[in-house]
């Protein structure tokens, strides 16, 4: 993470971005050492943040036209991402997002239901992306159907060993 904002400091974009870091633990300390503007303990805490900082406008000053067809805003996104990957100078910094159980938190339900339901996780998938706009979104991308049909007895999902809002973890075994 310092290594992150000395990159953006020494390529002089410093003071006019806001860098936050966050995750169970950072604390203020860490943000201080990293150089940061602000953290966040959890996902939620994060998008406070951001909606803080943005006046609730989270995206770019160029919000989605509604009058572009799906296939134009495909194409500025698909550009936009390739500029970057390129090294050139995008239209803005592309928004790459993997939500995973940040969904379930923004709408409104436990993450068992988000993975058990997939109609209802592909409709909070939808209406976070309208409300976010990111470039790209990736939804709830770990699932624990593979490793329970291998029989699968260490690894742990909400529901599955864990309460209904717990997030995946794995255990060990001591011989």
């Amino acid at each position: 993470m310092k290594e992150t904002v000395a990159a953006i400091k020494a390529a002089g974009l410093r003071d006019s971005v806001k860098i936050m870091i966050g995750g169970g633990t950072v604390d203020d300390q860490v943000r201080q050492y990293a150089g940061a503007d602000a953290f966040g303990l959890d996902a939620m805490a994060a998008v406070t943040l951001a909606k803080g900082w943005t006046g609730g406008n989270y995206m770019s000053p160029n919000p989605i036209d509604k009058r572009q067809s799906v296939e134009q805003l495909l194409a500025e996104r698909a550009k936009r991402l390739q500029d970057a990957l390129e090294l050139k100078q995008p239209d803005r910094i592309p928004l790459n997002m993997a939500a995973s159980y940040l969904l379930a938190e923004f709408g409104g339900i436990t993450h068992q239901e988000l993975q058990d339901n997939g109609a209802k996780a592909q409709e909070i998938l939808e209406k976070f992306a309208l409300e976010f706009e990111p470039d790209t979104l990736l939804g709830l991308f770990n699932s624990p159907w593979p490793s329970l049909a291998l029989g699968d007895r260490m690894t742990k999902w909400p529901g599955y060993g864990l309460p209904a809002s717990g997030s995946s973890s794995s255990t060990s075994t001591s011989s």
